[in-house]
């Protein structure tokens, strides 16, 4: 039975994570720029057409759709309306938070999916209000590359995964370096999106590295004393905090309820000021080993958890085959 994953962006490593894991094919469909405003009526539209194209030429019996945006729902539905197939939604952070207008239709298409893949507790609870199937899957482990030899300068290093968005704290970060003029401050992703007021406050000891190669980006969390990625933005979890998991990193992350539960070993929590993170910084550098040896265990726990709702999925799937099997060819996943 074919499968395929489909998300309305250039690159999602979440996605591709997930598509190793169900055995999917990929397809990453984007058209024209995602900051001209004017540009979205028409680029929804080539990007389901150019959904539907990749549907019926693969002919999937199961897909799955990053959300957002909701309406990458209007093609794969009317696909698995005609097909007779099934599709399941795996529901990121933005979806709850930046697109409440359309959580509405969010809910509705919940109501026609296999299944509904949710984040964290806080999404959880609201899915779960909307009486429909729902699994809690956030982890996705990666075996990660060796990664490239990357220079990093002596003394404690902190990597901070970051693309640069309006919700992390830059300038906070460059207060926290000032007050340690001895660690080094390695930040990642596209700075250009910074205002020129913004990059003027950059102390020595924080270098931009910029988009680098995947194989360099991985090198770099590898040298890293400790991996820190921040958001003023509650009621998330962040891609940061599953590398520093998967690399086995010490993690320095804000300090919001729902990234505490999640990354309840070898993390410091720190508030969204200077002060709070330059605090935070030195416990990492006090208790590096015994972090180190926490985000093991967390890593295990979590494999657990992860492992137990992909199966769950899984048995989802094979149960959808099962009832169709002369359509389908029987279950996908030995047991």
């Amino acid at each position: 039975m074919k499968l395929s994953f489909i998300a309305w962006i250039k690159y999602s490593r979440r996605s591709e994570l997930l598509a190793e894991c169900f055995g999917t094919s990929m397809h990453h469909i984007s058209y024209g720029s995602r900051n001209k405003k004017w540009l979205v009526p028409i680029r929804y539209l080539v990007q389901s057409l150019q959904t539907l194209i990749a549907l019926f030429k693969e002919r999937p019996r199961v897909v799955f759709v990053q959300n957002p945006p909701i309406l990458i729902l209007l093609p794969v539905g009317l696909y698995c309306f005609l097909f007779r197939a099934k599709f399941i939604i795996d529901s990121h952070t933005g979806a709850f938070t930046d697109f409440k207008r359309t959580l509405w239709l969010h809910k509705l298409y919940s109501r026609f999916a296999l299944v509904t893949i949710v984040h964290n507790r806080f999404q959880a609870e609201i899915v779960k209000e909307w009486n429909v199937p729902f699994t809690t899957l956030g982890f996705a482990d990666n075996e990660y590359p060796k990664g490239s030899d990357y220079p990093v300068k002596d003394g404690f290093t902190v990597a901070f995964s970051c693309a640069c968005a309006p919700d992390e704290p830059m300038l906070e970060v460059f207060g926290a370096a000032k007050m340690l003029p001895d660690v080094n401050f390695y930040i990642t992703g596209d700075y250009t999106r910074l205002e020129k007021s913004v990059l003027d406050q950059k102390p020595e000891n924080c270098q931009f590295t910029g988009f680098v190669s995947f194989d360099d980006y991985v090198g770099l969390l590898r040298k890293a004393d400790a991996v820190m990625a921040l958001t003023t933005r509650d009621e998330t979890l962040l891609s940061g905090g599953f590398e520093a998991v998967s690399l086995e990193r010490p993690f320095i992350v804000s300090d919001w309820t729902v990234l505490q539960e999640y990354f309840s070993m070898g993390s410091v929590y720190v508030d969204n000021k200077a002060a709070g993170i330059a605090a935070g910084v030195k416990q990492a550098m006090e208790n590096q080993d015994q972090l180190e040896a926490d985000m093991k265990r967390l890593r295990s726990k979590l494999n657990d958890e992860f492992e137990a709702s992909s199966n769950h999925i899984k048995r989802l799937i094979n149960d959808f085959a099962q009832s169709n099997q002369a359509n389908v060819g029987g279950p996908v996943y030995s047991e």
